[in-house]
């Protein structure tokens, strides 16, 4: 167990755990989403954690372009690193800018005139598989996205 040998008094010891990760950007590929109808938008997913459905990707949206109508099935931490993007009254969400978002919340991100890049987190709950559902915007036909989805785009295939 860690903690009997982090001791106060003591020099810790450096502990790397048989899970821990480094991840180098050049390892993960860019996915167009156009799967889903966001074509122009791109995502590298970074990590994915299957027994806590946590998913941590990096995000491009195009300019001027808006993501249809979504739930969060799963809580959302999502930090701006470039652009501007908002949604209802939100906006200026711009770089440097870190939006927290309930599971339950429901939205539609849009992006200005230079688009935007963002990294996302999305905390799941163990068991519950789907982390967004979207409706499309015409048909109102609403599209589970689970950690499979995230799981295929972290090895490049066609989302």
């Amino acid at each position: 167990m860690t903690e009997a040998r982090l001791v106060a008094g003591q020099p810790w010891p450096i502990i790397h755990m048989d899970a821990d990760e480094v991840i180098h950007d050049e390892d993960r590929p860019w996915v167009e989403m156009k799967g889903l109808g966001y074509e122009g938008s791109f995502m590298k997913v970074l990590y994915v954690d299957r027994e806590t459905n946590t998913v941590a990707f990096v995000y491009d949206m195009a300019p001027g372009t808006a993501f249809p109508m979504h739930e969060h099935r799963c809580r959302v931490l999502a930090y701006t690193l470039e652009g501007e993007w908002w949604y209802d009254e939100r906006r200026a969400l711009k770089k440097g800018t870190a939006i927290f978002e309930e599971r339950g919340s429901t939205h539609f991100p849009q992006s200005g005139e230079r688009g935007f890049k963002a990294f996302v987190v999305l905390l799941g709950e163990p068991g519950e598989d789907v982390l967004i559902r979207r409706q499309h915007p015409d048909t109102l036909e609403v599209v589970e996205i689970d950690i499979d989805y995230f799981a295929r785009a972290m090895q490049g295939e066609a989302v």
